[in-house]
């Protein structure tokens, strides 16, 4: 990549840290001066930023902050929900990568801080609030219901409504003569998402998903579920989110229920990118699944990925 011109690259959360390890500002511009002088557009989701909110060590978090509004391009990827619900509209095409950036309030404002670097997020950005404290609630239920799905694991008390929705709608769905044990679990999970995100609004950018039901008059989160699924078979078949579905199943494989669901939603960006960077290893597990495609975007950054042509001018990614 570092000879290469006009390319998407996508920096998930990992990669931002990597990157990050002995920046200063004067690397950041001169970086993001040199891959604008190439063509090349580094990226930020939403999912990423939502992350970077999440770290406790607050000085830390700052530096990440101060170092990217400085780095990568000023526009965001859509969010997960501006992707489903864009995908179900038929005004987004990840394939033509037409219309990839996120029109949501938190991009508004990432624009503005990337154009004016002296304004700042707020380590309690209202931007994130509400999707932070969603995720906090629902998190561990999230955890639960996947493990309950490849496992067969018992299941509380508290999650048995959102298991008995994703049961039933498979069950509804799907024929089972034709549905291998495998399959299941990947189908269950791509449902599982389909109600997290879309019709429980936990995503990075709650904005959308509330103006889009809004508009629908839709308020239940059995209704919304129940209309997504009826309404946009899509979804189940070959859908923004079976990329995550298969990474979710792909940790599960390593016993590894906890935190999959932002891993999963970084996922959705594959087909919007020309080149997918991370450090997590979670990541090269996933990618062996299949073989070229998508998952041949991926890379895995470590000690020899990164170069320093020279000192404080630029930095170079060897892919």
């Amino acid at each position: 990549m570092g000879t290469e011109y006009n390319q998407n690259i996508y920096f998930e959360t990992s990669a931002v840290n990597f990157l990050f390890r002995d920046f200063e500002v004067i690397d950041a511009i001169a970086t993001r001066s040199l891959q604008e002088s190439k063509g090349n557009r580094w990226y930020l989701s939403p999912v990423t930023l939502w992350e970077m909110m999440l770290i406790g060590d607050e000085e830390h978090k700052e530096k990440l902050f101060s170092l990217s509004k400085h780095t990568f391009y000023k526009y965001l990827l859509k969010s997960p929900s501006e992707i489903l619900f864009g995908y179900i509209q038929g005004d987004f095409n990840s394939k033509t990568r037409s219309d990839i950036h996120s029109a949501s309030i938190l991009a508004e404002r990432w624009t503005e801080i990337c154009e004016n670097p002296s304004l700042t997020f707020g380590t309690n950005a209202a931007e994130f609030m509400e999707a932070t404290q969603k995720f906090k609630k629902y998190a561990k239920q999230i955890d639960s219901i996947v493990n309950s799905i490849y496992f067969d694991a018992e299941i509380n008390d508290e999650v048995k409504w959102l298991n008995l929705m994703v049961n039933g709608a498979f069950k509804a769905i799907y024929n089972l003569k034709f549905v291998d044990a495998e399959q299941t679990k990947i189908f269950k999970i791509n449902l599982l998402l389909i109600l997290v995100i879309g019709c429980l609004g936990i995503d990075a950018t709650p904005d959308v998903v509330h103006a889009f039901w809004k508009e629908k008059k839709i308020t239940s989160v059995y209704s919304r579920f129940l209309y997504l699924v009826t309404h946009f078979p899509i979804l189940l078949q070959d859908g923004p989110l079976m990329y995550s579905s298969i990474m979710v199943y792909a940790q599960m494989k390593s016993k590894k229920s906890r935190g999959v669901l932002h891993d999963a939603l970084h996922c959705m960006y594959l087909p919007m990118v020309d080149g997918f960077l991370t450090s997590d290893p979670d990541f090269e597990d996933f990618s062996i699944i299949g073989q070229g495609g998508n998952l041949s975007k991926i890379r895995i950054l470590d000690e020899s990925s990164f170069i320093r042509k020279k000192v404080w001018v630029d930095y170079e990614p060897l892919l």
